[in-house]
């Protein structure tokens, strides 16, 4: 087949291997009934779109219909000779019959919703997708629901999945070590009309992993086209590792190993620093060092807090020391509108000022609480000799971390509440609060 781009910068493949605008690809074997050709477009930028040519070839009899052109494969039509359908505790389950990570369904939206749920599985990978496709979608449901759900998923060949590697490995300064197959995966609701939506709602992922795996530094990551790295983590339950994600693109359990020249492996932040590097919550202050012993700032930690906990909320920004644009303002942003940050006045937050201990745990244990939604213990007094030197402020919350056993002091009995708080105490604080979080 000769796939044409309409423009020079887009890139095409053809069933995985590369193929250049308007040349031919090579010769594609036809089984006697329905092929598929899968096509994906690529443009300058990343973003990509999948084609899928159905053609189909009859027998010596002459019986068989010419190819189906028409796009995105053949609505609520499921080949049974690659996939079984079954119906468990009222969830469709779509399991392939063929040893191969590839995925083209087509199954109508009408029978999805009738049920539960909807779980494709693969050799190296399962998907739950939701039944409420169209739930985001209300003023045009009919639309939907006379349409269909586009599932494509497919294994990088090696070459593709090591290209993308490469590339987080240049930009993470790191070393990535794979955990099985990457897969690209698209989903998407093609209406009768033509129409096609993404859907909204997140979908879970489920890949066996190999039992040798260290948790601490690995987990499930997406990598964009460009090598940009997104940690989703996930948890291991049975064997597997299982995260929700809401987006499109290439997914895999991966582990990240960086190292810092000034963190030795017997430094006793090492292991929560590790932990937090693999995460993608921690940066280097350059490409070889974290400088563990630097004061914090006050964006960095709200920036590194936000990461850890995953918080998302809209705020508006008054502080003129807030440069728009600016790496932690979407952060601070996201802080201030959860209610976990304040500025030093209406109109001054002071991003670049040294964080003191007593505003580090006070913003942590805002955040504890705008999270778990429980009261806290703020009355009970703390081990620390200095505590009548924390202020007024801040004095509940060191108290609620101390009863958690999140904080220690800089000796047994002295917290140092306005001393700056380094780069190490500041991820040790964090990977304790995550640990409550868990």
């Amino acid at each position: 087949m000769t796939p044409v781009g309409n423009s020079p910068e887009q890139s095409i493949t053809v069933n995985g291997v590369d193929v250049e605008s308007a040349g031919a690809s090579a010769p594609i074997p036809l089984s006697i009934g329905e092929n598929k050709i899968k096509i994906k477009v690529t443009a300058g930028n990343g973003d990509y779109k999948f084609h899928t040519l159905t053609v189909i070839r009859s027998d010596s009899s002459g019986n068989g219909n010419n190819g189906n052109g028409s796009g995105e494969g053949n609505s609520g039509q499921i080949d049974p000779v690659a996939w079984t359908k079954t119906i468990e505790d009222d969830t469709i389950i779509m399991s392939s019959n063929k040893d191969e990570n590839r995925a083209e369904l087509s199954i109508l939206v009408a029978e999805i919703v009738k049920h539960k749920g909807l779980r494709v599985e693969m050799p190296n990978l399962t998907l739950d997708l939701p039944t409420d496709l169209i739930g985001s979608r209300r003023g045009s449901a009919q639309q939907w629901m006379n349409g269909s759900l586009e599932i494509n998923i497919s294994e990088l060949e090696e070459f593709e999945a090591q290209k993308l590697l490469n590339r987080a490995m240049v930009s993470q300064y790191a070393q990535l070590k794979p955990f099985g197959p990457l897969f690209e995966i698209d989903i998407k609701l093609v209406a009768n009309d033509g129409a096609e939506k993404t859907i909204n709602q997140p979908v879970i992922l489920r890949f066996p992993v190999d039992p040798s795996i260290r948790p601490q530094a690995s987990g499930i990551y997406r990598i964009d086209m460009d090598g940009t790295l997104g940690f989703i983590g996930g948890k291991l339950e049975g064997g597997q590792w299982v995260a929700e994600v809401q987006h499109q693109g290439q997914y895999g359990v991966l582990s990240l190993h960086k190292t810092f020249a000034d963190v030795p492996s017997g430094h006793w932040a090492s292991g929560a620093i590790e932990r937090l590097a693999a995460m993608l919550i921690v940066n280097g202050t350059s490409k070889e060092t974290l400088d563990p012993d630097k004061w914090t700032t006050r964006a960095e930690f709200i920036a590194m807090l936000m990461r850890a906990l995953k918080i998302e909320a809209e705020g508006e920004l008054t502080f003129t020391d807030i440069r728009p644009g600016s790496w932690y303002e979407e952060a601070i942003a996201s802080a201030v509108g959860a209610g976990i940050v304040t500025g030093k006045s209406d109109s001054i937050f002071d991003p670049n000022g040294r964080m003191t201990r007593e505003e580090m745990v006070t913003v942590m244990m805002r955040a504890y609480r705008v999270l778990k939604g429980t009261d806290l213990n703020e009355t009970e007094a703390s081990a620390f000799n200095d505590e009548a030197a924390v202020a007024s402020w801040g004095l509940n919350a060191v108290r609620a971390a101390a009863s958690l056993q999140i904080i220690q002091g800089r000796t047994p009995s002295l917290f140092a509440p306005k001393e700056t708080a380094t780069r190490a105490e500041a991820v040790i604080m964090l990977t304790r609060i995550m640990n409550e979080m868990d």
